[in-house]
């Protein structure tokens, strides 16, 4: 009887943590959803995620973070900015060390927070993406599980398989409720 409670105590806490789970996805989903179909111009969105893949940016920013980026103008850049760029033709994210003179044609000179020397290239606000302005620590591996398309179809058969085995613990109570009844019909007519 003890093994049971505790089995469905298990069962109970592995479902809802998957349902967290796939609410959250689901939240993540609608925003970004939301997000594209107002504003299809990449220069014009409410907001980029990405998620932090290495530990560059370490402390400030740890492998697997989930990073808002806010875009923003030439004139909001400041020292100590954490900031999103394209270097050829690559993403990268350092923080804004040296402000050249404010123009339009102004170079920023960023560095890694684990890097002992500057970047090589300089930034000019063109290249910039914009500023890392919310870190969610560790919400990337939910990215990945939400693009994973293996780990989206292993949470659906569990989901499928904890569903088929709550049909079967609902059939064998009534099952036991039915043999229960006519048991105790037998006996009130002997």
């Amino acid at each position: 009887m003890k093994n049971l409670k505790i089995k469905t105590i298990i069962i109970n806490t592995l479902v809802i943590i998957t349902l967290i789970i796939i609410m959250l996805l689901i939240v993540y989903n609608i925003l970004y959803t939301i997000n594209n179909a107002l504003f299809k111009s990449s220069n014009s969105n409410l907001f980029n995620t990405y998620v932090i893949t290495d530990n560059l940016m370490s402390p400030a920013l740890n492998k697997y973070d989930l990073v808002f980026i806010k875009k923003y103008k030439n004139e909001q850049v400041r020292e100590n900015d954490i900031i999103v760029f394209y270097t050829n033709g690559n993403l990268n994210i350092s923080r804004v060390k040296r402000l050249g003179k404010i123009n339009i044609n102004t170079k920023y000179t960023t560095k890694r927070d684990s890097n002992y020397q500057y970047d090589v290239n300089e930034v000019t606000i063109k290249d910039i993406e914009g500023k890392v302005n919310i870190r969610i620590p560790k919400g990337g591996i939910l990215v990945f599980i939400a693009q994973s398309k293996i780990l989206t179809v292993l949470i659906i058969i569990l989901m499928i398989l904890l569903l088929i085995r709550n049909i079967r613990l609902k059939k064998r109570s009534f099952i036991r409720k039915e043999k229960l009844e006519k048991y105790k019909e037998k006996n009130n007519h002997s």
